[in-house]
């Protein structure tokens, strides 16, 4: 356990404002598709929350949609992606 916090302790807080892979997800793909839509998925939740929640309010982004394993019922997130499609 010790082991453990020592590793959480050198890692330190992540913050979404000095975040160099979001600064590459933006740059690299974001950005040059600023007229796309972007839809976030990863096996977890907090992954997703964290990536889509930092681009949204970092760089001021309204197209992006998230999935991830836990919450993708197909009956629920089809219709909630086709809207999302169908919006900008």
């Amino acid at each position: 356990i010790d082991l453990i916090y020592n590793a959480l302790e050198a890692i330190g807080e992540v913050n979404p404002s000095e975040d160099s892979k979001l600064d590459l997800l933006f740059n690299e793909i974001i950005r040059k598709n600023v007229d796309k839509k972007v839809l976030i998925f990863s096996e977890y939740q907090d992954t997703v929350d964290y990536v889509t929640n930092s681009l949204r309010s970092r760089f001021k982004l309204s197209n992006i949609e998230s999935v991830n394993s836990e919450t993708f019922d197909i009956q629920k997130v089809v219709p909630r992606v086709e809207t999302f499609y169908r919006a900008l």
